[in-house]
């Protein structure tokens, strides 16, 4: 009897031996193919900064990258923000004297390097109305630019003052000489108009200059119309992971 029982507890101990190597061989392959499906990027900026852009595959019916940056001056790395999205990791790098402005070139999202070190995050997407509100008031915005410069952005691109769901920018670009961003956005009416928006002195926030209406031909793919036609300073880096822009 307690042979049978120590061969049973053998064969037991054993076979959860093999489970256990099975499930570090099956995680070692899933990592080794994410890290082989991940995107990485290392350049050195025009100020001598170290800027790294990595996208991190995610698997199952909503799939494509986490996008990581960091950023390393003289001291350790440090994380500048994150993303999910596609193959989408375009973006642009420009010191600009005591700051670094970092934007997505085909997103909404802009980081700026304060003078103190910390980074601060910026969502250009334009706001739409409240749910819940009265006409005029807008849903939450982290654009950084006023309520009122909002609702002249919403009534220039001649957005319903009732319609919901915000509108994501499909080209940035970023002119360091006068701390300018440039984003353009398409309307559900298939109208083209690009906003420009000035850093203020101390790289806080944006405040709209201009709200100029584009050519858009609607028998051509959007993608081949939203590319940058604003040469690249030659202070800023360009990260690129799609052929696009």
């Amino acid at each position: 009897m307690r042979r049978t029982l120590k061969i049973v507890v053998v064969l037991i101990v054993a076979t959860l031996g093999i489970f256990a190597v099975l499930a570090i061989y099956v995680l070692v392959a899933v990592n080794d193919q994410i890290a082989a499906k991940t995107l990485n990027k290392q350049l050195q900026l025009s100020d001598g900064a170290l800027l790294r852009v990595k996208g991190i595959p995610t698997e199952g019916p909503d799939s494509g990258f986490t996008w990581e940056i960091s950023y390393r001056a003289n001291s350790g790395w440090e994380e500048v923000g994150s993303w999910w999205g596609h193959e989408d990791g375009n973006m642009l790098a420009c010191p600009v004297g005591s700051i670094t402005v970092i934007t997505r070139t085909g997103g909404p999202h802009v980081f700026v390097r304060l003078p103190s070190s910390v980074w601060k995050m910026f969502l250009m997407e334009i706001p739409s109305a409240y749910y819940f509100a009265h006409d005029g008031e807008i849903a939450p915005n982290f654009t950084s630019l006023e309520k009122a410069e909002i609702l002249s952005i919403r009534k220039s691109l001649s957005l319903d003052p009732k319609a919901q769901g915000g509108i994501d920018p499909l080209l940035m670009q970023f002119v360091p000489r006068y701390k300018a961003l440039l984003a353009d956005y398409l309307t559900g009416e298939h109208r083209r108009f690009r906003l420009y928006l000035a850093l203020d002195e101390n790289a806080e926030r944006f405040h709209l200059v201009n709200v100029e209406e584009k050519p858009f031909d609607q028998n051509l793919p959007y993608f081949e119309q939203f590319i940058p036609d604003m040469p690249i300073d030659p202070a800023c880096s360009h990260v690129a992971f799609d052929r696009r822009y």
